[in-house]
């Protein structure tokens, strides 16, 4: 009987160990932000990409070297239009959100307001 007591009283010392030990919380997931912006003329595409942790990276994305692209490739930019995909993911492997939105017909000039504009609106729509 007496072991049996001891035996009783070594597992209901160390419980709480055991319970401390197996309580650690889960390692919180990793969000990242993913942000795809093509733009196409006369059959020409042109892809930036931007990976950031934080929405603000998204939004402080700079796009002037898709401008410059397309100031610098064509001959012909006084009639120059462009059609932009946005699309803005939100998560990390299989758990994500994602939202893709596309303009034809913006002029040169406008471009990259309208890629912050897109951009913004897809953001809004997926918090």
């Amino acid at each position: 009987m007496k072991h049996v007591t001891t035996l009783l009283l070594i597992l209901c010392i160390s419980l709480p160990a055991w319970a401390v030990e197996n309580t650690t919380p889960a390692p919180v997931e990793e969000v990242r932000y993913e942000l795809w912006v093509s733009g196409t003329r006369e059959g020409h595409t042109q892809t930036q990409y931007v990976n950031a942790a934080t929405p603000e990276g998204i939004s402080a994305a700079d796009h002037s070297s898709l401008e410059a692209w397309l100031l610098s490739t064509f001959e012909n930019n006084e009639d120059c239009t462009v059609s932009i995909t946005v699309k803005v993911r939100v998560g990390w492997d299989s758990n994500f959100v994602e939202a893709t939105g596309t303009v034809s017909g913006i002029p040169c000039s406008e471009m990259v307001e309208a890629i912050r504009n897109l951009r913004e609106q897809l953001m809004a729509g997926i918090k």
